[in-house]
């Protein structure tokens, strides 16, 4: 919670409703200023625009077949 508490209002969007999970002896056992910059790392990521995908992945389709 505190490491919540620490990054959110700087690296957090507003609007935002953010869902933290932690395991409890991996959690626990990471160094406070890891957590720190786990957070922050995922926050960036997740907050970044989304990388343009060919529309033939996203829907699972295959190229039309050339015959």
């Amino acid at each position: 919670r505190e490491v919540a508490r620490l990054v959110l209002p700087e690296h957090g969007l507003p609007g935002y409703d953010y869902v933290l999970i932690g395991r409890a002896e991996a959690t626990a056992a990471r160094p406070f200023e890891q957590l720190q910059s786990d957070l922050i790392y995922a926050l960036k990521r997740l907050h970044q625009p989304p990388r343009p995908r060919s529309e033939d992945k996203r829907a699972g389709k295959k190229p039309p077949r050339k015959d």
